[in-house]
């Protein structure tokens, strides 16, 4: 994901795969403005990171997006994993559904180049808020679990 592009979402990425699962990661290097890399799932074609997805099992995608709250949005053309994942995250108390406007639909999403694919969008307050720690905790795990390492993790 976007290190400097999407604030916080690179930090949660970085920790979902562990020793588990591979990992490609879009950083800003730029010392400022790194906003302006921004591509969306359809526009976003770096050779390597499209290849990576298209062998992959399970494809999963962080993004950062506005809204109110600590919630983890869902999208994809996987129904199955995103419906899992919610009913993960809701049973914690967290806030999890679709994105009202978001839906990550298609081939020409990245994400949906692996054999299953589950694309959250991830609002400030769950990236970003330093009190906020418990429930990103709670949303690696049950991303893992989901993802079908249980090893090591809370019910």
């Amino acid at each position: 994901m976007a290190a400097k592009i999407e604030p916080g979402a690179s930090s949660l990425a970085k920790r979902i795969p562990g020793n588990t699962f591979n990992y490609y990661n879009f950083n800003g290097q730029k010392r400022r403005h790194n906003w302006y890399l921004h591509s969306t799932s359809t526009e976003f074609d770096e050779p390597i990171a499209l290849a990576f997805a298209s062998g992959s099992t399970v494809a999963v995608t962080l993004y950062g997006c506005m809204g109110r709250g600590a919630i983890a949005y869902n999208r994809g053309d996987n129904v199955e994993l995103r419906h899992q994942l919610e009913i993960k995250l809701k049973r914690t108390g967290m806030k999890s559904r679709p994105h009202p406007m978001f839906h990550g639909c298609g081939r020409h999403n990245i994400c949906n180049r692996g054999q299953r694919d589950l694309q959250l969008e991830l609002t400030p307050r769950l990236r970003l808020c330093p009190f906020a720690w418990g429930k990103r905790r709670v949303f690696i795990d049950r991303v893992r679990k989901v993802l079908g390492d249980d090893d090591n993790l809370d019910s």
